[in-house]
């Protein structure tokens, strides 16, 4: 049978006490761990069984023995939620912020989970809310991926950083921005998150929100004052990822907001080449209402019509046509 006499007495049920006293009295080793390297008092803790746990620590069980993937009882008491089993953990002298194998405290863990009460326990007993995974990401970006607000509140009453970006350069504000958690975006923003702090690739939150099509992400941050036209390293604006992925909302409630229409990237690129590039004729039309330059070439010497027939856009070529589009000013860049 795989495990040990602790492991059928702990998955036995809550009335094992006295078979666990009776193995412990025997000489049974209250270290012993099953094929996957979990000890009882970890499997204890999993399940929640308080008394147990004391039991086994009195009788020499280590409390911070991790199995084959470097999880810990407190580990695993904080990802099922056990605000008891927790507490009882750090009594007894559980590592608050001995991570596992891939990084993951038992805060992270929390934290990701959304379990609020194990959060405000492990605080208390003195976890590091600046303590990263193994992508530098912190307990206050898990939870706001989420939208766990509750857990992100008390995580920035622990002290959390509301700007600490990752490996990525992003902020909690920017994960929770490219999540579409808009109540974890007002919270953070309450807490005076910067609202146009860029990532490594110059992408701001709008940006990213901009870029997954998030409507209601992206307004709340343009109340906040978020740059409507922020480029990221390629010169791109939000209504450039706007415009290529074509949906309708977003480009609007970004020209609304008072996007430059004729903003060019590193390319030399229009939104409105993009759009014509992908085929998105309503965008096209909308751009072309809100002013955009119809022939404006990029480095290449291709305009949104050139790209529009080359990919066999007919209605877009059309669109463009009428709004005066010089075939003439196509050159020989079809043939490209």
């Amino acid at each position: 049978m795989r495990g040990t006499p602790h492991y059928v007495t702990v998955s036995a049920g809550e009335g094992c006490v006295e078979a666990a006293h009776a193995l412990l009295d025997a000489g049974a080793g209250a270290n012993m761990a099953d094929n996957d390297g979990r000890t009882p008092l970890s499997i204890a803790a999993e399940k929640g069984r308080g008394e147990m746990v004391r039991v086994l620590w009195k009788a020499g069980a280590g409390v911070d023995v991790p199995d084959n993937d470097g999880r810990t009882p407190l580990v695993m008491a904080s990802f099922k939620g056990w605000v008891e089993m927790v507490r009882i953990l750090l009594e007894v002298g559980s590592k608050a912020d001995r991570p596992d194998s891939n990084g993951w405290t038992p805060l992270l863990i929390a934290s990701l989970m959304g379990r609020a009460e194990v959060v405000s326990e492990l605080l208390a007993g003195g976890a590091g809310v600046y303590v990263p995974d193994n992508d530098g990401c912190t307990a206050l970006a898990m939870a706001a991926q989420e939208g766990w607000v509750e857990v992100v509140r008390a995580l920035l009453e622990g002290g959390a950083g509301v700007d600490t970006p990752d490996n990525d350069g992003r902020t909690p504000l920017s994960i929770a921005a490219l999540k579409g958690c808009v109540k974890a975006v007002r919270t953070l923003l309450e807490a005076g998150a910067g609202v146009d702090v860029p990532d490594n690739d110059g992408r701001t939150p709008l940006f990213l929100a901009a870029q997954e099509s998030l409507v209601e992400v992206v307004r709340a941050l343009l109340e906040a004052g978020a740059k409507v036209d922020a480029p990221d390293e390629d010169g791109t604006t939000p209504l450039f990822a706007a415009a290529h992925t074509g949906f309708m909302k977003m480009v609007c409630t970004l020209l609304t907001a008072g996007a430059s229409v004729d903003a060019l990237d590193s390319a030399g690129r229009t939104p409105l080449f993009l759009a014509a590039q992908a085929g998105w004729v309503e965008v096209v039309r909308t751009l072309l209402e809100a002013g955009a330059k119809v022939d404006v070439a990029d480095h290449s010497g291709r305009t949104p019509l050139c790209v529009a027939a080359q990919d066999g856009w007919v209605e877009v070529v059309c669109a463009l046509l009428e709004a005066g589009a010089g075939v003439d000013k196509m050159g020989g860049a079809l043939a490209r």
